[in-house]
């Protein structure tokens, strides 16, 4: 089976119904899980390091950023 569906033929009859799609937007709103009784979500030392990792480096971007503007090049 292809992942791709068939398009339309030269004789204009599709050689098989293309399958419908419907936009996020015109979907209509899903019920969320949500739990009050589940409390945080721990996070594992892992977790921890790599998110911490993630907001210095994005930290550091940021005065890049910010020297380049002010430094004005």
């Amino acid at each position: 089976m292809s992942v791709f569906p068939l398009s339309n033929t030269p004789s204009g009859t599709a050689s098989r119904p293309l399958p419908y799609a419907v936009h996020p937007l015109d979907a209509p709103p899903e019920q969320k899980l949500f739990h009050a009784e589940l409390g945080r979500m721990a996070l594992t030392p892992r977790v921890k390091v790599a998110l911490f990792i993630l907001q210095g480096y994005l930290g550091i971007m940021v005065l890049l950023v910010g020297w380049r503007l002010i430094a004005g090049t």
